[in-house]
């Protein structure tokens, strides 16, 4: 059985080029994986001024919610994503996953302007 999975990806450092790494790797791992437009937003309860790059995704899987979110981690940490960084608010590459199936997971992602847009954009 397949679940649709709608991923949020987000990077405020270097992210034009964390964000194109984070495609390419998704779509190792995905092949059916569709991507939004990216779109600059300003940041959300952090003091870094640096705006976020930020796009939406979605793919359709097998794989069960906790296998996709170790995928997720696991492409976080090839990119460089650093514990450390986070508290200095460097977000070198956040990949969330805020719907799957029928359960949405981050509910105040998954309600932001941007996301809804993204996920207009590829339905």
């Amino acid at each position: 059985m397949l679940n649709q999975a709608i991923i949020a990806l987000g990077s405020n450092t270097n992210p034009e080029q964390n964000i194109a790494k984070a495609q390419e790797l998704l779509k190792l791992a995905f092949n059916n994986i569709r991507f939004s437009d990216p779109v600059y937003t300003e940041p959300i309860n952090i003091p870094n001024p640096n705006l976020f790059l930020n796009m939406v995704a979605t793919l359709d899987s097998s794989l069960n919610e906790e296998e996709i979110k170790s995928i997720f981690k696991r492409i976080e940490k090839e990119i460089g994503r650093n514990p450390s960084k986070n508290i200095k608010h460097q977000i070198i590459i956040d990949l969330d996953l805020i719907k799957w199936g029928n359960k949405i997971i981050k509910t105040g992602d998954y309600s932001r302007q941007y996301i809804q847009e993204g996920i207009e954009s590829l339905i």
